[in-house]
C-alpha cells in the first residue's frame, strides 16, 4: 500500500470517498422517511409530517442519484412522486410505508456490499 506521511493509505481514502460511510446519510433519511410514514399512518392528517415527508423524499432522490444508485434513485424517485399527492388513503400509505421499507433493505444490500469489498481490500489474499 502507499502510505503518506499523515497516515492515509489507498485502501483507507478509497474507503473514505467510496465506502459504506458514503451511503450512511441516505440510509438516515430512508429511516427518517420511515419513521414519517409511521407516524401518518396513525395521524394522516398532519400537514407539517407531510411536508417533510415529501422533502425528505426528494432528498433520497438528490442523495441516490448523486450517488449513481441507478436502481434506488428510480425506486425512491417513484416514492417521491408519490408523497407530493396532497392527500393520501390507506392503500396509498401502505404502499409508502413497503416501499421505504423496501429501499431502506435495497440500501443496507449496497452497505453491506461495499463493507465486504473495503474488507476485501485490506486483506487481499
Amino acid at each position: 500500500m502507499v502510505k503518506r506521511t499523515e497516515g492515509w493509505t489507498v485502501v483507507g481514502l478509497m474507503d473514505v470517498l467510496f465506502g459504506p460511510r458514503k451511503l450512511e446519510p441516505l440510509a438516515h433519511d430512508v429511516a427518517e422517511a420511515r419513521k414519517r410514514v409511521d407516524y401518518l399512518r396513525e395521524v394522516p392528517d398532519d400537514d407539517s409530517v407531510r411536508t417533510q415527508l415529501s422533502r425528505l423524499s426528494r432528498e433520497i432522490v438528490r442523495e441516490a442519484d448523486g450517488r449513481q444508485l441507478t436502481t434506488e434513485g428510480d425506486f425512491a424517485s417513484e416514492l417521491a412522486g408519490l408523497a407530493r399527492r396532497r392527500y393520501w388513503d390507506e392503500p396509498e400509505l401502505e404502499r409508502l410505508a413497503l416501499g421505504y421499507g423496501r429501499l431502506d433493505r435495497m440500501v443496507q444490500v449496497r452497505i453491506d456490499q461495499l463493507t465486504r469489498l473495503m474488507a476485501a481490500g485490506r486483506n487481499p489474499e
